[in-house]
């Protein structure tokens, strides 16, 4: 990916091996310019730093069983009542 200064910027991924979680974001070489993170939690994207928010990045950096969990909830809901739907999500 090409930064706005006109050099590389590269994948950069921070993980909770524990917790199954991992955050993503783009940093340039040059001016250390960084993207919008996106957090993940067992493959779930859960977060994502949008118009200047650091939410994705807070959430990663206090991150433990109870919040992973909490995150995930709203997901797992989705899944279940897709299931039970026959909608096999």
């Amino acid at each position: 990916m090409q930064c706005k200064c006109g050099d590389v910027a590269f994948t950069k991924e921070l993980e909770r091996k524990k917790l199954k979680a991992e955050l993503r974001f783009y940093e340039c070489r040059s001016c250390q310019r960084i993207s919008n993170a996106v957090l993940t939690i067992l493959g779930t994207e859960v977060a994502t730093d949008l118009g200047g928010s650091t939410h994705a990045r807070i959430a990663f950096e206090s991150l433990t069983a109870e919040s992973a969990a909490e995150l995930l909830a709203p997901f797992n809901s989705v899944q279940n009542e897709a299931g039970q739907l026959g909608l096999g999500l």
